[in-house]
């Protein structure tokens, strides 16, 4: 039996899922596996290996009787009779419908990388397949000759590596703006005092008048926190405003299990919860704030 594959590497989808795969392993490893967030992160990284073995290839192949295409190591597959295949042609996808399993309005779509595929016509039925490949001329001339069809392309547009260009541009900046993001989020806050203002810089930063001050103490637990309202929650690191299961709001810029804490009410303020992930450091700052220093 005369059997033919046309196989394509899903080069989008290993940049997408590998920089992910990457990320966030990195991520484990910086905060530390026995960080809570690895109850978060380990079962991403494992979502992103399956996928990865789902979509980083994509295979068609033709035989005398069969169109057939797998995704990855197989798990996701279709088999067509040639008989029941009308004609074949290669096509270009939208930017919109692109990369993965998407419906489309008059079919579906199996792709992996590129925008170039083949589009599968039927005798029986209304609805079309387009599946992804790098060689859509080629693929389109030869089920044609199957199927006797004098439907040969000699002008559809060649794919070329130019496109991925996009794809790593945009992926590139993703993946900067998330690193960027932690790394600001989990960057320790310094405290500065100018005119009478303590000040404490940083992502949700924030700056309280010390004569507004009334109470200044530490202590070493922090009230239980139902949600977060309009803050930053990375691993240890808490910042922003929070919400308490007792209703009550918090402004928070901790480094949890990081004792003590230290406790600021002031005027027309929501308490204050600080520690840095020096305990020393949240030590130093009490006592300058109580005028120990």
């Amino acid at each position: 039996m005369d059997q033919k594959t046309f196989t394509q590497r899903g080069t989008f989808m290993i940049v997408l899922f590998g920089s992910f795969i990457l990320l966030f392993t990195g991520i484990l490893f910086y905060i530390g596996f026995d960080d809570p967030s690895k109850y978060v992160l380990l079962p991403s990284v494992l979502l992103f290996v399956v996928c990865l073995g789902l979509f980083h290839k994509l295979t068609i192949t033709v035989t005398d009787e069969r169109l057939s295409f797998s995704l990855g190591f197989g798990l996701i597959s279709k088999s067509y009779l040639l008989s029941e295949i009308e004609s074949v042609k290669p096509v270009r996808n939208s930017f919109i419908h692109g990369i993965g399993i998407k419906m489309l309005p008059n079919g579906w779509l199996y792709n992996v990388s590129g925008l170039d595929a083949i589009e599968v016509k039927f005798k029986n039925r209304k609805s079309v397949v387009r599946i992804g490949t790098d060689q859509p001329v080629n693929v389109s001339n030869y089920i044609n000759s199957k199927l006797n069809n004098d439907l040969h392309q000699t002008n559809a547009e060649i794919p070329t590596n130019s496109r991925y260009l996009l794809y790593w541009a945009i992926l590139a900046s993703a993946l900067l703006i998330v690193t960027m993001f932690i790394l600001w989020g989990n960057k320790e806050p310094k405290a500065k005092f100018e005119n009478n203002v303590f000040e404490l810089s940083g992502m949700y930063g924030y700056k309280v008048n010390i004569a507004d001050i009334s109470s200044i103490d530490t202590v070493q637990v922090i009230p239980p926190i139902s949600m977060r309202t309009n803050g930053y929650a990375f691993g240890n690191r808490l910042k922003g405003y929070f919400r308490l299961t007792d209703g009550n709001t918090v402004k928070l810029s901790v480094h949890l299990g990081s004792r003590p804490y230290m406790l600021i009410r002031a005027k027309n303020e929501y308490p204050i919860y600080i520690s840095f992930k020096d305990n020393k450091k949240t030590v130093e700052l009490f006592k300058v704030l109580k005028g120990e220093k």
